[in-house]
């Protein structure tokens, strides 16, 4: 919303897993119906953040990551550990720039700092 639009009145749904060995590793969702900027001003649901990410890095030693990664995202996210090589992330900020911004130092330690160049304007 970087003319300060709002959501407020949206039918939004996504669904992802991921499989290893064709097993579930990981299954989330999101189901918004209705007035998003609302929503999104509840403390429980978003505390008034206008972007929110999800991330979920598997690969061996994510576990090792962890805190590195908690560190980085502060009060604006929080960091578990499903398994030692399962790492899951949410960031929720005001807008998309500062989510972005958020979440670049993160991309950048999990690739062990090979992000691509563009990635990093």
């Amino acid at each position: 919303a970087a003319m300060g639009e709002v959501l407020r009145g949206i039918r939004f749904s996504d669904r992802f897993t991921i499989h290893r060995d064709g097993t579930p590793l990981y299954l989330d969702g999101i189901e918004i119906d209705g007035d998003a900027h609302a929503l999104m001003m509840r403390r429980a649901t978003g505390a008034g953040a206008g972007a929110m990410a999800s991330l979920v890095h598997v690969a061996p030693g994510a576990g090792a990551h962890l805190d590195a990664v908690r560190d980085l995202v502060g009060a604006e996210g929080g960091a578990s550990l499903l398994w030692l090589d399962v790492l899951v992330l949410r960031v929720l900020a005001a807008d998309g720039f500062l989510l972005r911004r958020a979440l670049l130092p993160v991309l950048d330690r999990l690739s062990g700092g090979s992000l691509p160049r563009v990635w990093r304007f």
